[in-house]
């Protein structure tokens, strides 16, 4: 019996490890480490898209989408340098400072 939440396996690639793993030219081992990997991507975006359609945001933001020329002071490359979240491992602190309501602080923060 299949549950809602039970991932399918057949849907990431071959079931038959012999078959997928020579296909692949893996050992057994690593392909189904693979295998495994890719059904935990795949529940994982599953479950931040659910939880995103269930927030009922009109719309979805994206850094790509952000209008740098429309506020010429902010540095585009330090802004994209911080969506990778590497300032995070060196525990360092970021605050955006600027006019309320004009700098686009907060329409940063959320993407």
């Amino acid at each position: 019996m299949r549950t809602k939440n039970t991932t399918n396996l057949r849907n990431s690639g071959p079931v038959n490890l012999e078959n997928g793993s020579l296909k692949a030219k893996l050992s057994y081992q690593d392909y189904l480490y693979k295998l495994l990997q890719q059904q935990i991507v795949d529940r994982v975006d599953r479950s931040v898209n659910a939880r995103i359609k269930k927030a009922g945001f009109k719309y979805m933001a994206t850094l790509d989408e952000f209008d740098f020329s429309f506020q010429p002071q902010i540095d585009e490359k330090l802004i994209r340098e911080l969506a990778t979240l590497s300032f995070l491992d060196s525990a360092t602190n970021i605050l955006l400072v600027g006019a309320p309501g004009v700098g686009g602080q907060t329409h940063l923060l959320l993407l």
